[in-house]
């Protein structure tokens, strides 16, 4: 019967796990789209093109980290089974 009370708590925190992953992949679509949006900037130039790259390495890092975090959740379902 005890063992019936901690199900709860992991499904809570399996569900809080994924919201943070959903919420890593939003932001990440979001910084996407801000870099993405640079270059609707008139007129294209080197520096637009810079700002773009920068703001694009910060969307794949996020991308990266998000998809780190979804493995990793992955993983301890794969090892609660």
């Amino acid at each position: 019967m005890n063992d019936l009370k901690h199900v709860p708590v992991q499904m809570d925190s399996q569900f809080g796990a994924f919201q943070q992953v959903t919420q890593s992949f939003f932001e990440a679509d979001q910084l996407d789209e801000e870099a993405y949006a640079i270059l609707n900037d008139c007129p294209l130039s080197c520096a637009t093109v810079d700002r773009f790259t920068e703001a694009k390495k910060i969307a794949d890092g996020k991308y990266s980290e998000a998809r780190r975090q979804w493995s990793r959740l992955k993983e301890i379902q794969e090892k609660s089974k």
